[in-house]
Parts: C-alpha cells; structure tokens; sequence
C-alpha cells in the first residue's frame, strides 16, 4: 500500500495517466483464492519443473507485457511454494497469486516442456531486488534446476532487458555477468 500510496499514484497523475489509473481501478485485478491459487502451482521434482497436475511446465502458450510470448510471470511466496501463470494487464498481475501478500521472489519463467531456459526479476508491484533474484536461482538449482546455460536477466531499465548465465548471476549475487546469452524461445505445445 505504501509503495501504491507514495510512487505509483503519484506517478500515474504526474504522467498525465488518472483516466487509466481509474480505469484499471474500475476493472480490477484478480486476486486468488487459495484453491485458485493450488492450480497455479508449479513443484520441481528432480530439476523437472511440473504444473499441478502433475505434467511438465511449459511456458509456450503463456506471455507477459515484458518478455511475450513464451514466458509466464511467476512469485515464490514466503513458505517457498512456487506459483505460475499468464500475465494479462490490468487482469492477472504478479499480485494475483498471493492477493498483494509479501512474497520472496517474482518475475519471469521461460520453462520447455519442464526445463528452466529462462528467468528475470521483472515486477512491477514487487520491484525484485539483488537478494531475492539469488534467492529463486538458490531455490531452483537447490531443487536440481540446471543453471548453467539458462538465460537470467538480474536487472530491467526501461524495459530493456540483458540476459546472462543464471549460474554466473547467482555466483555474483544477483548481478550482471560476463556471458551474454540469448535466452531460447518456447514455442506454443499442442497440449
């Protein structure tokens, strides 16, 4: 509330943008319950990322305003579960999952048919910092997800996003590295 109250209001008047500030208000965001909140779970058993049907993650058929298709936003909420899902504008926000709770970590996945290829710190309720990017990649290479390779982007400016080896990012503790890496793209899946 305070971050609403004290940066993004003001931010939305000073920009000349109240009409769409009411306009998002009047439509709302979805907040989950907490069986809502169940199907967008995802686990990871043995580095495989599974939805909560028990069948492979994947991001193909998702999209979000940042990266687009191919990637879904995600949090990791305070007792480390993990949530999931599409990103739709002024509908189904980071904040969606945990209906505006605290969370450890959120951003963006990209996951092929169970494998992370790619991950970002891009939220705009939450705004990420260096400490919980590196607490997800922990997270996730503590759970077998293979970092090296996967295209993590630590940090987002103007939208403009530069993606590095999340093994690398992890080791520098959520900042930039050395190795630029394009991150894969997820196609759609018939499923």
């Amino acid at each position: 509330m305070d971050w609403l109250r004290e940066f993004y209001i003001p931010d939305m008047f000073d920009n000349k943008k109240g009409e769409e500030l009411l306009r998002r208000l009047q439509m709302g965001v979805t907040y989950l319950d907490s069986a809502q909140r169940e199907d967008k779970k995802i686990y990871i058993n043995n580095g495989i990322i599974y939805n909560s049907r028990g069948e492979r993650f994947h991001t193909g058929n998702m999209s979000t305003n940042i990266a687009g298709e191919g990637w879904a936003i995600f949090v990791m909420a305070p007792n480390n579960s993990l949530y999931a899902n599409d990103h739709r504008v002024d509908i189904f926000h980071h904040s969606s999952f945990l209906s505006g709770a605290p969370v450890q970590a959120a951003g963006e996945i990209a996951v092929n048919n169970g494998i992370l290829v790619g991950i970002t710190c891009k939220s705009g309720h939450y705004r990420p910092n260096a400490a919980s990017f590196v607490r997800i990649l922990f997270w996730l290479k503590q759970h077998g997800a293979l970092l090296q390779g996967v295209a993590a982007c630590p940090v987002i400016s103007n939208h403009i996003q530069e993606f590095f080896d999340a093994e690398e990012v992890l080791l520098n503790g959520g900042k930039k590295g050395t190795k630029n890496i394009k991150p894969c793209k997820v196609y759609p899946s018939d499923m």
